[in-house]
């Protein structure tokens, strides 16, 4: 499950955000936000969303070129990061005077897609805005992809030759080595490569001079951070997770009785971590070893309840989620740890918000506005 602060993904095997099951009547428009979500946090991956990974060739367009990586080659063969396509040459609106190619438009239109209507063409027929919506988000990714490269550059921290060289074109050439397949089955390009993974790098680099507290337009100090956390009353919890999805109800039921184990053993004074090594089954837990801090909203029902109930270093009984077997202990607040936490959050909220300001004072021309409203699932494949 994915817990989102900005462009980065903290994933949280606990996190409500990819736990909550919709009414029917919500459906598509949630999926909608699920998307414009995924699309502000995107990172273009060859055989990421939507990509379908299953050809060698194929074409964008009537005028465009196929861009294929060969797989005999691809681990050792010089990747030519120059090369264009003719969807890459196409201009199809100016953002802050800023170029948008037909094919980056193209990479996020369809690569997205099936995140929305899970493969099912006729989901867009049952809304008619709900096209025109995803559309404006669309644009809307493109227009903050820009005001974060004009925010690094506002702040001088855009990336130098040798970062340009190090974090963006070392990385694209090994995705494309390792990746032996065609990029156009996935939707992109070399070039939207190329960018993408420039925005990213920015990103990362302006969220780090921020969180070091070196930036100018977005600052959060210690105190905010601490007096943030404080006023929506963050907590610490670690957890020994025992997975149960997928399995049957026979597994399910040897999953519990080894949590019932693992409980006494917990309540009894074992060392929690050394548990959480042993038997834990959340990744969450070994890239967060102080705990997962969170306030009321971020987690799931079931294990928020139960960690707010708990008292400083106490352990919970077994909790029951869909992902499984939680043994909780709350832990007590250490300002350190919280600060440390809750700044990276505070930070990327305050940069969204920042951002957004910017954002919507973007200038966007289209070279030909009617052609792009008139863009849909058939007219751009």
């Amino acid at each position: 499950m994915i817990k989102t602060n900005g462009m980065k993904n903290n994933k949280n095997i606990c996190s409500e955000s990819g736990s909550r099951r919709f009414g029917l009547e919500d459906k598509m428009k949630k999926k909608l936000l699920i998307v414009i979500a995924a699309l502000m946090v995107s990172s273009v991956l060859l055989t990421g969303c939507g990509g379908k990974n299953t050809s060698k060739t194929s074409k964008t367009d009537k005028t465009d070129k196929t861009t294929t990586v060969d797989t005999k080659k691809s681990t050792t063969a010089k990747v030519d990061l120059t090369t264009k396509t003719e969807n890459d040459k196409k201009v199809i609106m100016k953002v802050n005077g800023d170029p948008v190619s037909y094919a980056e438009f193209r990479y996020y239109f369809l690569a997205f897609k099936s995140q929305f209507d899970g493969g099912d063409d006729t989901a867009w027929s049952k809304d008619k805005t709900m096209l025109d919506q995803y559309k404006k988000a669309i644009v809307g990714v493109i227009e903050k992809k820009r005001v974060i490269l004009d925010t690094a550059k506002a702040e001088k921290l855009s990336l130098t030759a040798k970062e340009i060289k190090t974090d963006v074109d070392a990385k694209v050439e090994t995705q494309l080595k390792q990746s032996g397949t065609s990029l156009d089955k996935n939707y992109t390009t070399v070039a939207v490569l190329l960018y993408d993974q420039k925005v990213n790098a920015t990103y990362e680099k302006l969220t780090k001079a921020y969180n070091e507290g070196k930036g100018k337009l977005v600052k959060v100090t210690d105190a905010d951070a601490l007096k943030y956390a404080k006023d929506n009353n963050y907590i610490t919890a670690k957890h020994i997770m025992i997975s149960t999805q997928n399995l049957s109800d026979a597994d399910k039921a040897k999953k519990k009785e080894l949590a019932q184990q693992i409980l006494v053993k917990a309540k009894n004074g074992e060392d929690f971590n050394a548990l959480i090594k042993q038997y834990g089954e959340d990744p969450g837990m070994t890239s967060n070893p102080d705990g997962y801090v969170f306030k009321k909203g971020d987690m799931m029902t079931e294990f928020e309840t139960a960690a707010y109930a708990l008292g400083d270093d106490q352990i919970s009984d077994i909790v029951e989620t869909s992902y499984g077997y939680h043994i909780i202990k709350k832990m007590k607040n250490d300002d350190k740890i919280t600060v440390k936490a809750v700044k990276q959050s505070l930070t990327s909220e305050k940069m969204d918000a920042y951002m957004k300001t910017k954002i919507d004072k973007v200038k966007v021309v289209y070279t030909n506005e009617k052609a792009f409203k008139a863009y849909d699932f058939k007219t751009v494949k």
